[in-house]
């Protein structure tokens, strides 16, 4: 924008209206699509957004998308029958945490050997035929 350019408060206002009614009927259409889905998954998903009438989705985990892409033709099917929704033409969904935060991997390391288990393995290299597998176990038995 120049800086000769003026923006009207009425311009505002009815920019901020639209976007006033686009988060109304996208809690409206969240809490439709909540209804039609299994109640395990509806914990899961999100209404994100409707762009060009394709219905965004958020799910969790990846886990959670492959439970929803077995459902989405049925979605589909019902929420078009509802006359706000009718215009929707697909769905897309993408992994996302509901909370906006990341899970963070934990590492679990592992206990150390027994003494047992370190002389298991030693003994079972030692039976073993196949080289690469005996080195193996010789290597985990020192670990």
């Amino acid at each position: 924008m120049g800086s000769n350019t003026k923006i009207s408060a009425k311009t505002v206002l009815n920019s901020l209206g639209s976007f006033s009614d686009k988060a109304t009927f996208l809690q409206r259409l969240n809490l439709a699509v909540k209804a039609l889905l299994t109640t395990d998954l509806m914990a899961h998903c999100q209404v994100a957004n409707v762009r060009d009438n394709v219905l965004i989705l958020h799910l969790d985990t990846a886990a959670w998308a492959t439970a929803l892409h077995y459902q989405i033709t049925d979605l589909l099917a019902q929420l078009r029958q509802q006359p706000p929704y009718a215009a929707i033409k697909s769905i897309q969904y993408k992994i996302r945490p509901l909370d906006g935060q990341r899970k963070v991997a934990r590492i679990e390391w592992a206990k150390p050997l027994s003494t047992n288990t370190r002389k298991l393995l030693s003994d079972t290299a030692k039976s073993v035929s196949n080289k690469e597998l005996a080195e193996a176990l010789k290597r985990l038995s020192k670990n």
